[in-house]
């Protein structure tokens, strides 16, 4: 409905012809302020689509999106939507909060719906219990992994810019020097020079 234009980069497949076998659904709700979109619009069109999957009778998981630019109203909107009396017939739909720019619990949706096809196709009954991690908490551990790869990261750049200028202290040294000419020096000198910089 609202494409953020990246579409055409991407690689289309379509559906072959005739029946498909589709086990789950994941419904995007998008819970960060858009220009000239309504909540009410969105909730509209996300309630009539949720309705439709709730006829197939297929476990739905409704993933809300852009959680890094949430606007509480919206959340507060979805689970208005939720209550309608046309979804209560799919049973309860489990809510992921995930935000794809900072990868954080998009997976977790996938595992969520991985899981719920699971305990359909196996024919478990009963109330779903999983733990849904929040957002806030998703987004602190997501923080910790990626300083400790951007430490580890920095670490290794220190270590070469340090391999580096020791390769410079031994290539000005007089052994390295009796062995190259004047001119080899000077480029090897100039070129691990722009390799520092």
């Amino acid at each position: 409905m609202f494409a953020s234009g990246l579409e055409h980069e991407f690689q289309q497949t379509l559906l072959p012809d005739g029946r498909i076998v589709i086990d789950g659904f994941i419904c995007v709700f998008d819970v960060s302020d858009v220009a000239q979109r309504p909540t009410a619009k969105q909730a509209e069109y996300v309630t009539c689509i949720l309705a439709q999957l709730a006829k197939t009778k297929k476990p739905i998981v409704l993933a809300t999106t852009k959680n890094d630019e949430l606007v509480r109203s919206y959340a507060a909107e979805l689970e208005h939507l939720l209550s309608r009396k046309e979804l209560r017939s799919a049973g309860p739909i489990p809510i992921v909060e995930t935000s794809a720019h900072m990868n954080v619990n998009v997976e977790q949706a996938f595992m969520t719906l991985a899981h719920l096809v699971e305990r359909a196709s196996s024919g478990v009954s009963g109330k779903f219990r999983q733990r849904f991690v929040p957002y806030s908490e998703a987004l602190r551990v997501r923080q910790e992994v990626l300083d400790g790869a951007t430490a580890a990261y920095n670490n290794l750049i220190n270590y070469q810019v340090y391999a580096i200028n020791q390769r410079i202290s031994l290539f000005t040294d007089g052994t390295v020097q009796a062995v190259c000419s004047s001119y080899q020096q000077s480029n090897m000198l100039n070129h691990l020079r722009q390799l520092i910089h």
